[in-house]
């Protein structure tokens, strides 16, 4: 996936849990069962760029975790942090 202005957020895993509408708990549950890979930075938070966040928002829908609806949600909010920061340069 190309760089994206995003790049330079970080998101948490409560902050995926906002976007996926799903608790962080179920959400950490699916990276200790292995349907998703959550990130840890070397202090060993799960924290991850907006490109992670979309490629675990396509894994989710793709077992059928999260609806199409949900998923195109999840990347127009993503296109709309984009532009809000393209916006300020």
């Amino acid at each position: 996936m190309p760089p994206s202005l995003t790049e330079g957020f970080v998101f948490t895993v409560t902050d995926l849990g906002l976007f996926l509408g799903k608790s962080a708990v179920t959400l950490r549950g699916w990276d200790r069962q292995g349907l998703v890979t959550i990130p840890r930075d070397p202090s060993g938070d799960r924290k991850m760029s907006a490109g992670q966040v979309r490629e675990i928002a396509h894994a989710a829908y793709d077992l059928g975790r999260i609806s199409c609806d949900r998923l195109k949600l999840v990347l127009a909010s993503l296109t709309l942090l984009e532009l809000l920061e393209k916006d300020k340069t």
